[in-house]
């Protein structure tokens, strides 16, 4: 199992990428069953993470640099 360096672990938690790629991961899910009243209601929380992401992007560009 690769391991992450703690300062990606703290960009990835307060970046919301976690979070995003988990209800991403639950969208497909539902996706894949059929289960389209399930992604309607994922849309509001999606669209809240991505926000989160973006407001975070310019501080996880700094880390990483």
């Amino acid at each position: 199992m690769k391991r992450v360096p703690e300062t990606q672990n703290a960009i990835e938690d307060k970046s919301g990428v976690k979070d995003l790629l988990n209800l991403l991961s639950e969208e497909i899910a539902a996706i894949n069953n059929g289960d389209l009243d399930r992604v309607v209601e994922l849309f509001d929380k999606k669209a809240n993470l991505f926000a989160k992401l973006e407001t975070a992007s310019t501080e996880i560009e700094t880390q990483i640099n």
